[in-house]
């Protein structure tokens, strides 16, 4: 609950202190090379925050955290990568790649994460499987692409477009079968609980009574009843 906490807080600060500055740029007119590494900076902090918060509730919320913890991990070696390469000349493309690569790495993790969150009925278990496998085809595609420039065909660019569909696909349609899922699941138990209440109805009543004279009886809590034959 505090990772959570702490990465909502430095989140939603870093994304006031990033709106702020660029309306400061803004009204101002100077955008010079200080302040766009300045902005570029706030908007590293505040997406690395984000994915750390999501590793972070499924962390709280699954049995086994390593996936989390490993999420949380990658999301600060690659905001470390990415101020280096903001403040600092680097040259080389090694760098660059190993960076982006991280990056990647750390988005897929998040997303993946994310989606195991919402609660599926075991007939749309299916659906979060499908996600991982995607998503992990497609994050392979682009470190392929990111690590060798000979792999850009269009039978590549097509397989990834491909992917990306179905990604998006299944992050639509999980969270909407998980409120689907709950729904039925409380429909259920009303329709469970309504015929644990008529059964109970239904069930014969037994009253003792006590003659006190004549036709007048009580029961055990005094209450009086005047008992006629049908």
């Amino acid at each position: 609950m505090e990772i959570k906490k702490s990465a909502l807080k430095v989140t939603i600060g870093f994304l006031i202190l990033t709106a702020i500055f660029s309306i400061w740029i803004v009204l101002l007119g100077e955008f010079g090379d200080f302040e766009i590494r300045v902005l570029l900076t706030t908007l590293s902090i505040s997406m690395a925050s984000m994915c750390a918060m999501a590793c972070g509730a499924h962390i709280e919320k699954a049995k086994v955290q390593l996936a989390g913890g490993i999420g949380i991990f990658s999301a600060i070696v690659s905001l470390m990568l990415t101020l280096v390469l903001i403040w600092t000349e680097v040259k080389g493309e090694g760098i660059w790649r190993t960076c982006f690569s991280s990056l990647l790495i750390t988005f897929a993790l998040a997303h993946v994460l994310l989606l195991h969150l919402p609660s599926l009925n075991k007939k749309h278990l299916w659906l979060r499987h499908l996600a991982n496998i995607s998503i992990g085809l497609m994050s392979s595609l682009i470190l392929l692409l990111i690590w060798r420039d000979d792999s850009a065909f269009e039978a590549f660019f097509r397989l990834l477009i491909t992917l990306a569909i179905i990604v998006a696909l299944v992050s639509l349609l999980i969270p909407i079968f998980s409120k689907l899922d709950k729904k039925s699941e409380h429909k259920l138990e009303d329709e469970l609980q309504n015929q644990s209440n008529v059964k109970a109805e239904s069930q014969p009543v037994e009253l003792k009574l006590t003659q006190i004279e004549g036709a007048i009886y009580v029961d055990e809590s005094g209450k009086e009843y005047r008992l006629v034959e049908l």
